[in-house]
């Protein structure tokens, strides 16, 4: 029984690692499309206004779209008995609050232009909206409609932005509207599948969600602080010239990301779902996975920030050991944190925030620091330690669940 969940596991991960790949591929050609043809200071504004829009949703998601799926996964619950639409109704009215507040205040801190703050208030909003939607399908064991749907997106810009690039009319302003338009579009078709395929009850969804939520919400945080410290430091205290070559270096080592991201995707409603679980081939398949990627960038990631970008970016290669040392830390970070928001208990992801929350402000410390004395590679090195102390953290409080079997 257990060999056989592995291989749907297998068969469910690799599905959803085709979708993320094939979108981030095309995210990939966006990003060699723009800093080819935009300066180094807008393609780093570029990113800052997308990290800023990430980190957006996260705050106004609170944490419900992972809480969706610990609890709409469970196999004694039905989506189709939960009045879900009043619910995401009363939410959004307090996600907006969030979002237009927050908006605000990333618009005073990056010193931006008031256009850039009524590009992110929308953009967050329907980030969220797609999100909370694809949680459902996700809940549903939908794995690949989920991640297609929360990422279909960036499809749309992809086609969009080829055309202002094959009208020799590729601008900033431009590129923003057209990340604006690509999220209204994928929204709508979102919406309109769940709405026809996931019908609304009448009972209220449990109050423990949303503080299931409010715990996710704290790690989600921690985590996109981790993620885009970089990101977040270097566009303030550094310039966005820096930004644009951090940012390039970073796209190209993204088959970590998709690795990562698709372990994840799946894993969690299905550590929820099983009472056993062979951890010890499910580690080996991730730790293989790894370990092809990190001998793939050895070999080519230098050929392809050349090649990729005409030569423009070559000034950042010496960043490339410290993003293979940090894909590959995070990519064994996928099986306790698959585990904890899975299967653990409530108190483990109380611990769980406690620990990212700590990490996140070690990585936030170690970033300034090190960024004054090592510029980029200090903040590289930064979020090499602290994913590094994570790993290990989190190893150590989920040690009860990993009881390696051989089946």
């Amino acid at each position: 029984m257990l060999y056989y969940l592995l291989l749907m596991i297998r068969k469910k991960i690799s599905g959803v690692f085709i979708i993320v790949a094939s979108v981030a591929l095309l995210q990939i050609l966006c990003t060699i499309l723009l800093a080819r043809n935009l300066t180094k200071e807008d393609m780093g504004l570029w990113r800052l206004l997308l990290t800023l829009v990430e980190f957006g949703a996260l705050l106004g998601l609170i944490g419900i779209d992972h809480a969706f799926v610990r609890f709409f996964s469970s196999s004694s619950v039905s989506i189709q008995d939960y009045d879900w639409k009043r619910f995401l109704k009363k939410f959004l009215f307090l996600s907006l609050g969030i979002t237009i507040i927050g908006s605000l205040f990333a618009t005073f801190f990056y010193n931006l232009e008031l256009k850039s703050c009524i590009f992110l208030i929308p953009c967050i909003i329907l980030t969220i909206l797609i999100l909370i939607f694809s949680s459902f399908l996700r809940a549903k064991q939908k794995y690949e409609l989920a991640i297609f749907f929360s990422r279909n997106n960036f499809i749309v810009f992809f086609v969009i932005l080829v055309l202002i690039y094959l009208l020799k009319a590729l601008t900033l302003r431009k590129a923003l509207l057209a990340y604006l338009i690509s999220l209204a579009i994928a929204f709508f078709y979102t919406q309109y599948y769940c709405l026809k395929r996931i019908e609304n009850g009448r009972e209220s969804i449990p109050k423990n969600v949303f503080k299931n939520g409010l715990s996710y919400f704290g790690i989600g945080i921690a985590l996109i602080l981790l993620l885009q410290t970089g990101t977040l430091i270097i566009g303030k205290t550094l310039s966005y010239k820096d930004l644009a070559i951090y940012t390039v270096i970073a796209s190209v080592m993204r088959l970590f990301e998709f690795i990562q991201d698709s372990a994840y995707h799946v894993l969690v409603p299905y550590f929820n779902q099983s009472k056993n679980t062979a951890l010890k081939k499910t580690f080996q398949v991730i730790l293989l996975f790894g370990l092809i990627t990190v001998l793939f960038y050895i070999l080519f990631s230098k050929i392809l920030v050349h090649f990729l970008f005409a030569g423009l970016y070559d000034e950042g290669l010496y960043l490339i050991p410290y993003f293979i040392g940090i894909g590959f830390i995070r990519t064994l970070f996928v099986l306790p944190a698959s585990i904890i928001g899975g299967k653990s208990a409530e108190s483990t992801l109380r611990k769980q925030l406690i620990i990212i929350s700590s990490v996140a402000i070690i990585n936030l410390y170690l970033s300034f620091i090190f960024v004054g004395i090592w510029q980029l590679k200090g903040v590289a090195i930064a979020n090499l330690i602290s994913w590094s102390i994570l790993l290990l953290a989190d190893l150590a409080i989920t040690k009860k669940y990993l009881v390696f079997n051989n089946a």
